[in-house]
């Protein structure tokens, strides 16, 4: 090896050593519609999730049945998610996941 190719890689390694290392995890987008009558226990239930295993990802959608959540979801918690929303709302609350090219109802 030349001695820039050694030169670049000791500062490549030094940079990785020196790193914060975060942990990444699978995230699931998924959107429900809420039941205005659901909302206030939907929204605990969202706000109450440990930091970063569910985000609302953009502004809710009013429409005729209640409000359109979207949100990602660590999807690892993603089936427990949507168990306990269901439970919540006895079935009225269905967390759908939304395929990686759809529109989100934009």
């Amino acid at each position: 090896k030349g001695g820039l190719a050694r030169a670049y890689g000791a500062a490549a390694r030094e940079c990785l050593k020196a790193a914060e290392r975060i942990q990444v995890r699978p995230k699931a987008r998924c959107e429900a519609t809420i039941g205005f009558d659901d909302i206030g226990a939907v929204f605990g239930m969202l706000d109450s999730r440990s930091s970063g295993e569910v985000t609302r990802c953009q502004e809710d959608r009013f429409v005729d049945e209640g409000v359109v959540v979207t949100v990602e979801v660590d999807e690892e918690v993603e089936r427990e998610l949507a168990g306990d929303l269901k439970r919540a709302t006895s079935g009225r609350v269905v967390l759908r996941r939304l395929e990686n090219n759809e529109d989100d109802g934009r």
